[in-house]
């Protein structure tokens, strides 16, 4: 009677000890579960962090290229605008050269036509 006595109570503390124990790991696994499903919602939000970002960047490609397209037609019509105006200048020159020269014929047609006026008075 003694001997069952005994066994039946090994047998309860060990059941009780199983019982903690159980409880315990069912807690741990609880704790885990919980961080697993917040470390999912990390990757999550990570994630969505990354497309966002590589969405950003490739919008910052395509004004990137568009910029530099813009660059090069902005140099191409200062070329042409310097190239414009160096004619323009030479145009000028030329101009110039040729209202001087019209003028000293000028002069020298109506020194001429005064010089016969007068020849003209004279006689």
């Amino acid at each position: 009677n003694e001997t069952l006595n005994a066994s039946t109570q090994q047998v309860e503390m060990l059941q009780k000890s199983m019982d903690e124990a159980a409880a315990c790991h069912a807690a741990k696994i609880s704790d885990l579960v919980t961080e697993i499903a917040q470390l999912s919602k990390e990757a999550e939000n990570a994630t969505s962090t990354v497309t966002d970002l590589t969405v950003r960047c490739d919008k910052l490609s395509v004004d990137l290229e568009r910029s530099r397209e813009k660059n090069a037609e902005l140099e191409s019509a200062k070329v042409k605008s310097e190239a414009f105006a160096r004619n323009l200048a030479l145009y000028s020159e030329a101009l110039d050269a040729e209202k001087t020269a019209l003028e000293v014929k000028l002069r020298e047609k109506l020194q001429s036509q005064e010089e016969l006026t007068q020849l003209h008075f004279v006689s």
